[in-house]
């Protein structure tokens, strides 16, 4: 069993638990196991927790993170799992991950937080909150119409938020309060201001570009759970699920899941890892995966339950790699084998790597 696979079973069944949260507010808490060892190597917050606490059994209340944002800070610790991170609960992942000091998955939320953007505002609002202003808001900075914001509010909200550079304060005044900056040099007076300043009535398309760097390899993780998986298998054929999107080199990969049809027994699981591209335009890249049902026994995992591909070309035409027939669903279903539990759940994962084709960059279109 690998190291991956024997932490994802200790997170999801609990076993030899040695500390429990109560977590989420009043009417929706949920108590959540975890391991005391793996918690303090990944936090030092969590070191000092237990330290200091050592003698307390009763469960910690955690009444200020909400509980999906609290298991998917789980899952990052045990297994470096981020399929569970999304635009929708990255900013309450966010706030755990400062709140017990885990760098990485901070920066995972600001890198997610700069590619999933849907509510410039909100975000704003949020980051400011949570101290990560600029980071946070990415590219979108330089979208917001700072001159068009009336002067007082500006001088209010903006000016002491530090959100903007001194230089960036001066371009604004300049711009649009015509007011005069003191000492400033005259290359500076004549910069093109970079900021938009013209009302906003119609959304354009975006039309600039962006280079991925091709120079350095990116690994990434994807999970999914397949719920009800006894019907998914009952079907005919042609039974589609896929992951939720992992971005890696700002491209989306998912899982894909086929139920593939066959005579008696078989039947089988069509096992891949899927790029669309998302609006990414001529992009190109070689990537190598190992694709494989995670395993909830104790019994050592076998190898034909675990499929590799090495530096496969992912491209608009050629966007899917996998294995047709990963495993047959009677194999699978075996409960002897330890991949399919009492829940009616089978978990499968992608861990892989991305690099660029030899020769070349990518490129994509800018997420708006």
């Amino acid at each position: 069993m690998y190291v991956m696979d024997r932490m994802f079973n200790l997170l999801s069944t609990g076993i030899h638990a040695d500390v429990y949260f109560l977590v989420g507010e009043a009417g929706k808490k949920e108590l959540l196991p975890a391991h005391k060892l793996i918690l303090s190597s990944a936090s030092d917050v969590f070191e000092a927790m237990f330290r200091f606490d050592a003698g307390n059994e009763k469960p910690t209340n955690v009444i200020d993170v909400e509980v999906g944002a609290f298991k998917t800070m789980l899952s990052f610790i045990y297994t470096d799992d981020l399929s569970e991170l999304n635009g929708n609960n990255v900013i309450e992942v966010l706030y755990a991950a400062k709140k017990y000091n885990i760098p990485l998955l901070v920066n995972a939320c600001v890198n997610l937080s700069t590619w999933k953007l849907t509510n410039v505002f909100h975000t704003y609002s949020m980051a400011n909150f949570l101290d990560e202003k600029r980071a946070m808001l990415g590219p979108a900075l330089f979208k917001i119409r700072f001159a068009l914001i009336p002067h007082e509010e500006f001088v209010r909200k903006i000016v002491p938020s530090g959100l903007l550079s001194q230089e960036e304060l001066d371009d604004v005044f300049l711009c649009n309060y015509q007011l005069s900056v003191p000492n400033l040099p005259p290359e500076r007076a004549a910069r093109k201001f970079q900021f938009p300043s013209q009302q906003r009535f119609l959304s354009a398309p975006i039309d600039h570009k962006m280079r991925i760097s091709t120079a350095c390899k990116i690994e990434g993780q994807i999970m999914m759970k397949i719920k009800k998986f006894s019907g998914f298998a009952s079907e005919k054929g042609g039974d589609e699920q896929f992951s939720k999107a992992v971005y890696v080199k700002g491209l989306p990969w998912r899982i894909l899941a086929l139920s593939q049809a066959g005579k008696g027994t078989k039947k089988s699981l069509g096992f891949f890892l899927h790029c669309d591209g998302g609006k990414a335009v001529d992009w190109s890249c070689k990537c190598s995966a190992s694709l494989r049902i995670l395993s909830r026994s104790q019994n050592e995992e076998r190898e034909n339950f675990t499929r590799r591909f090495d530096k496969q070309i992912f491209n608009p035409i050629s966007n899917i790699w996998g294995f047709n027939s990963f495993i047959t669903f009677k194999e699978l279903m075996d409960t002897r084998n330890g991949l399919y539990n009492k829940k009616n759940t089978v978990t499968l994962g992608i861990q892989f790597t991305v690099e660029g084709e030899d020769g070349g960059e990518q490129q994509a279109m800018e997420a708006d």
